[in-house]
């Protein structure tokens, strides 16, 4: 696997049922993370370290976006709990797209000469508006 070199200027979020539109500053995609399993027993005691295995099945972390401030956003629209996300990367890189909704809107702080902020989280469900579950797809 290669690696691309890109600038994060010009990625995009869509929220495919709420449509709001933010003004981004800063886009933390999901990350995923596996179990690690304990397997020591007490009858390995010559071994000396404990035994772990890798569990499997990932789990899609939550998505963080600080937008500019919009009291409006903020308090006037009502977040879908289930909703196709899409994050789109700029200069050709992909785009990651995931079934989840809004589990928490962080209202920032309105600080002299500096422009006030907010960060939403976006929580993976991967299940669908059917109830469907459904993997992210990276494309």
């Amino acid at each position: 696997m290669g690696t691309k070199n890109y600038e994060g200027v010009g990625i995009t979020v869509t929220l495919g049922t709420t449509g709001v539109s933010f003004e981004l500053k800063d886009v933390n995609p999901p990350s995923w993370s596996k179990e690690v399993i304990d397997v020591s027993h007490l009858g390995q005691a010559a071994n000396d370290f404990k035994m772990k295995i890798i569990a499997k099945l990932r789990d899609l972390e939550a998505a963080e976006f600080e937008v500019a401030q919009d009291p409006t956003v903020a308090y006037s629209t009502t977040f879908s709990s289930t909703e196709l996300i899409t994050i789109a990367f700029p200069d050709s890189i992909g785009s990651l797209a995931f079934w989840g909704g809004a589990s928490n809107y962080d209202i920032g702080n309105n600080v002299m000469d500096d422009a006030p902020t907010d960060t939403i989280t976006i929580t993976p469900t991967n299940k669908n508006t059917a109830g469907t579950y459904v993997a992210p797809v990276w494309a």
